[in-house]
């Protein structure tokens, strides 16, 4: 059969080269280079993968968001390096260490471009030389510390751990307590400072005013 032949052997095949531009990963790899593939899927794929890792990390703490982009890269790294086990892929050891080079460097960037949906540089793991590194720049990219605000950062990500909490009544009447008792404390300054212009009205108000601010706030016995 052909198959055991050892030279090499041409065979007129009719191929529908215009057909073919479906998904780049349906055409098998010899035949790549024949036909013309587009490759808007793979970037529309590309931008939602990174929208939702964008979305995971903005309810995350700095130090999760680390710990996340550090398990992506592992995972991608280990695949890549064809391991079973992504613990073998140690985050504070060099990507050279780990066995990369020029050509599983360009293909560690290439599926990190798909989990992210950035658009990273080919020098990638060689400008960020281990997992941890790389995951710090990553997380630079991707999340904007200054964006709304720390405070407003950190309460959006209370109002997701919140929405997210399987709490019963009683936990969650503990914790709207520990919330109220916050909301009272922030406004202290607040009622500090209308407290004097209160003070003035008191001095300045005729009797006639006083005797109806009284009425108001206790009323009729």
């Amino acid at each position: 059969s052909a198959r055991s032949r050892a030279d090499a052997v041409l065979v007129p095949v009719a191929l529908e080269l215009g057909s073919g531009q479906a998904r780049a990963e349906d055409v098998p790899p010899l035949l790549r280079s024949l036909v013309r593939v587009t490759r808007r899927a793979a970037a529309s794929r590309a931008a939602d993968s990174g929208d939702s890792l964008a979305r995971r990390l903005a309810g995350l703490s700095g130090e999760q968001q680390r710990e996340l982009l550090i398990g992506v890269i592992r995972e991608q790294a280990a695949l890549v390096l064809g391991y079973q086990d992504v613990e073998l892929v140690e985050s504070d050891r060099s990507f050279r260490e780990l066995g990369f080079d020029s050509l599983t460097a360009i293909e560690l960037r290439n599926r990190l471009n798909a989990a992210t949906g950035l658009k990273l540089p080919a020098t990638l793991v060689f400008d960020y030389p281990t997992p941890q590194d790389l995951a710090e720049y990553l997380r630079g990219e991707l999340v904007d510390d200054h964006a709304d605000g720390g405070l407003d950062a950190e309460l959006d990500r209370l109002a997701v751990m919140l929405s997210s909490a399987g709490a019963d009544r009683r936990e969650r009447e503990r914790i709207g307590g520990r919330l109220a008792a916050l909301l009272s404390e922030w406004n202290a300054p607040l009622r500090d400072s209308e407290a004097p212009d209160e003070a003035d009205d008191i001095e300045s108000a005729t009797a006639d005013e006083l005797f109806e601010l009284l009425d108001k706030e206790f009323g009729n016995s």
